[in-house]
């Protein structure tokens, strides 16, 4: 069954939610797609508790929920915000039915905050780009200034109370020619999990580090640093596990074993719903709250205040109308992609922002990060290794 097939299907459950609380960051990350960053502001009690309510009424719902708090940076909201909006969930759902994860920069984390991690039993996910001479090009203050002291600080604040460390890299070109320092950062720091996210165009920003090189160019470099990240991986027995290999990995292997094996759908519309402090709600893709300049509001598909049930936004026509492009864009990739199998043609914020359009097909984000993951797990494994952990 193609994945256009798989996306006109009835979703059959939300499992996984992302609620940004506020848009203000503390940093000026030099590739941020957010706009807003320095507008004042978060998400209302009543919002919050609208919200874990009609969740809790939807007839999709997946428990556990996870609930993924993203922004800005979500801990600029407050301790006392969270203990409220963590006290309103527990009306709705017991701790067994839900579970928190910030995605924080680390540069605020405290001892308090991490007495509440613990309370709570919050997951941390951690942006971080490596070693500070290559952090502090790219992720810094308002005033331009490196940030990689107040990370490592939290960092060493999550080492010591023993918790998990989940990391989120992204590759740009001030890193992608040091693989070997950026794995030593995470290793040397005791990360679990690791992803990466290569700097893509998305929202306002329109315009990566890699504009100077040809695609084959960042394409032989994401390669490269892949290979030799993948060659450390392996020589430590895999004790930083990668999203990027663990993923296609195991895709390609089911390839390998079943040549007439397609990707399960990938979620789609309303079983991974974001939500803003206003309480509006968009589909698809979480990176499509942003809008686009002329209009922050253009992928909106309703307001958790004004919708009977998070079910009806199906209906919504404007959902329906991102829908049937996405879909029409999908049906392109089927027809002329031979990595279609393992991609499903999906990524539509990806679409949107680089195309200026769903109903599209290839992008940069395509080229490097989707076929770039894919085609250094095959060169892997034709060099006799195996595309999964072992």
């Amino acid at each position: 069954m193609s994945c256009s097939n798989y996306v006109r299907q009835s979703v059959e459950s939300i499992s996984f939610i992302i609620i940004q609380a506020t848009n203000l960051c503390n940093l000026n990350c030099t590739y941020c797609y957010l706009d807003g960053r320095k507008t004042p502001g978060r998400i209302s009690f009543d919002t919050v508790d609208v919200l874990f309510k009609k969740l809790s009424e939807s007839s999709y719902i997946q428990k556990p929920i996870k609930v993924n708090w993203h922004a800005g940076e979500p801990l600029v909201a407050g301790i006392d915000f969270y203990k409220e909006a963590f006290k309103i969930a527990r009306k709705y759902f017991s701790k067994d039915e839900i579970s928190h994860l910030f995605q924080t920069n680390a540069t605020l984390i405290t001892e308090e905050w991490v007495r509440f991690f613990i309370e709570e039993d919050v997951k941390i996910g951690i942006s971080c780009d490596g070693p500070a001479h290559i952090q502090d090009l790219q992720r810094v203050n308002w005033a331009g200034k490196g940030m990689s002291k107040y990370v490592q600080r939290g960092i060493d604040l999550l080492r010591k109370h023993n918790i998990r460390l989940q990391g989120l890299c992204v590759i740009t070109n001030n890193n992608i020619d040091y693989p070997n320092e950026v794995y030593d950062y995470f290793k040397e720091n005791q990360f679990k999990n690791l992803a990466f996210n290569l700097e893509e165009v998305e929202a306002i920003h329109k315009h990566t580090s890699f504009t100077s090189l040809s695609d084959e160019e960042v394409k032989n470099k994401y390669n490269r640093f892949l290979k030799t990240f993948f060659t450390r991986m392996k020589a430590d027995n895999y004790v930083i596990e990668l999203r990027e290999f663990s993923y296609w990995g195991s895709l390609i292997q089911e390839k390998s074993n079943n040549s007439a094996y397609k990707v399960p759908r990938t979620p789609f519309g309303i079983s991974t719903l974001s939500f803003d402090k206003e309480g509006n709600i968009v589909a698809f893709a979480p990176e499509l709250l942003s809008g686009i300049p002329e209009n922050k509001k253009e992928f909106v598909v309703g307001n958790i205040h004004e919708i009977d049930s998070l079910g009806s936004i199906q209906q919504d026509p404007r959902y329906q109308y991102q829908l049937d492009a996405i879909v029409e864009g999908i049906k392109k990739c089927e027809a002329t992609c031979s990595y279609f199998d393992l991609c499903g043609g999906c990524f539509p914020s990806n679409k949107y922002y680089e195309n200026n359009t769903f109903d599209s097909s290839e992008t940069k984000h395509c080229k490097y990060f989707v076929k770039g993951n894919v085609d250094s797990i095959l060169d892997w494994v034709e060099a006799g290794n195996s595309a999964v952990n072992a």
